[in-house]
C-alpha cells in the first residue's frame, strides 16, 4: 500500500513549499490540478467556492495517479480542516511546484546587473 511522500504535517519539512501554500493558495490549487491534467484555473476557483468537497476530489485524483488508497470522504475532511497542510502534502506528492525551488544542495548563481 503506497502512501504520501509526505505526511499531513510534512509541510513544516519544506519550508518554501509550506509558505507558498500559505501566501499563493490559488496557485497552488491549480498547480495541483495540472499535475493530474486538470484545468488548474477552474479548479482554482472551484476551491474558493466549495473548498472541502472540491479539494477533496482533487486530493481523490492525486491519490489515485499515486496508487494511494483512502476514501473521498477522508480527502474532504483533509480539506475542511488542514486546507493549507492537505493542498502542501498533494503539491510535494506530485512535484507539482519544484521547479520553483532548487535541487538541494545545488548553488543557484546570480549574474551581477550590467
Amino acid at each position: 500500500m503506497a502512501t504520501f511522500n509526505q505526511g499531513l504535517c510534512g509541510c513544516f519539512d519544506n519550508s518554501s513549499l509550506c509558505i507558498l501554500t500559505f501566501c499563493a493558495f490559488p496557485f497552488v490549487v491549480g498547480k495541483n490540478a495540472e499535475s493530474v491534467k486538470e484545468n488548474p484555473v477552474l479548479w482554482a476557483i472551484g476551491y474558493q467556492m466549495a473548498p472541502c468537497i472540491v479539494g477533496g476530489y482533487l486530493r481523490s485524483l492525486v491519490r489515485k495517479q499515486s496508487g494511494i488508497d483512502g476514501s473521498f470522504g477522508n480527502d474532504c475532511c483533509m480539506h475542511c480542516l488542514f486546507p493549507v497542510c492537505a493542498v502542501t502534502q498533494e503539491a510535494a506528492q506530485t512535484k507539482a511546484c519544484h521547479y520553483l525551488f532548487p535541487a538541494e544542495g545545488q548553488v543557484v548563481e546570480r549574474t551581477p546587473a550590467a
